[in-house]
């Protein structure tokens, strides 16, 4: 889901830009890292200097991220929490239906190029990482596999629906 700035209700904005105002520029980073962001991609999206993205950061800058900046990591954040959900609800189905023992090869991408549904290398492997641990707190065995071989290979490669 992308939070929508331009269909929110003027009652809506302003309620997302005080929630906004209330974070914390480290909560603003531990979400764009988390999120797998880099600082430019983040600048180059919003059409902001880059210095500008890292000023939102610096707790000695008096720059606070701008309600645009939070929708756009928040957004990410939303896309990632639902990843997440999908990857074990997935993984949940399969063991059950296969009876196959409680263990997940989750694809791990390198390079640069972007991954067949448009993420970047960033944002996809935060997911990966994200969805393995989420895994092995309900007690699977995730294992990181590069994308291009192995069995989480052959996943990636498979059409999308």
């Amino acid at each position: 889901m992308k939070i929508d700035l331009e269909s929110m209700t003027q009652e809506q904005y302003e309620s997302y830009r005080d929630e906004c105002n209330a974070r914390s520029s480290a909560e603003f980073r531990m979400r764009r890292e988390l999120c797998g962001i880099e600082l430019t991609e983040i600048a180059e999206d919003l059409g902001i200097r880059i210095d500008t993205v890292k000023r939102f950061e610096n707790p000695n800058k008096d720059t606070r991220p701008s309600v645009r900046a939070w929708a756009y990591v928040d957004s990410a954040y939303i896309a990632l929490l639902d990843a997440i959900e999908a990857a074990v609800s997935q993984v949940e189905d399969t063991a059950e239906t296969l009876d196959e023992p409680k263990e997940v090869h989750v694809a791990y991408r390198r390079g640069i190029h972007k991954t067949r549904d448009g993420l970047t290398v960033g944002r996809s492997n935060a997911i990966a990482r994200a969805s393995a641990l989420a895994l092995m707190v309900l007690g699977y065995e995730a294992s990181a596999e590069w994308a291009d071989e192995g069995a989480a290979g052959l996943a990636a490669m498979a059409p999308m629906e």
